[in-house]
């Protein structure tokens, strides 16, 4: 089933084929922890990448040793693309007091990305408690889910 608007029918997930599609994957936890991100696979011309929110969010966060500021404001958010880290991985430093940070799979159409929405979905594959694989859709007009395969990996400090 293609993931668009009318198939998540004003819902965040719909369930295909034994599987929950999502348009948003949100962590809420507080305290300290670190996240671990690694893009595994890409099979798309066009540039995919990953989208972070921030949904109340008090804390703060460090990104491969750097700190990032936290965006406020409804759509604001960070893509982190394909290829703009070394070995596509990311490491997040989390110290969250309160809030979500939200994160979708991304993909670039003209000078902008859509995610969460127009296609852009995924499911998640359990590869154990706190490891998870997503497997994206791209706003192409199809339901592959192999446009952009990422793992995360999420342990407290």
């Amino acid at each position: 089933m293609i993931p668009c608007d009318r198939t998540f029918n004003k819902k965040d997930y719909y369930e295909d084929d034994g599987k929950i599609v999502y348009r948003w994957h949100h962590i809420e936890k507080s305290g300290d922890y670190q996240i671990n991100i690694k893009i595994i696979s890409t099979n798309s011309e066009i540039l995919q990448g990953i989208a972070m929110f921030f949904s109340d969010f008090k804390g703060s966060i460090s990104l491969n040793g750097d700190d990032i500021q936290i965006l406020q404001g409804l759509f604001k958010h960070y893509v982190f693309k394909d290829g703009q880290f070394p070995n596509n991985e990311m490491l997040f430093i989390v110290h969250a007091k309160s809030g979500q940070l939200v994160f979708a799979n991304a993909s670039q159409e003209g000078e902008f990305f859509r995610c969460g929405a127009f296609g852009c979905a995924f499911w998640i594959e359990n590869i154990s408690e706190n490891h998870l694989r997503f497997h994206c859709n791209d706003h192409e007009y199809d339901d592959d889910f192999d446009d952009l395969i990422f793992d995360m990996i999420i342990t407290d400090l």
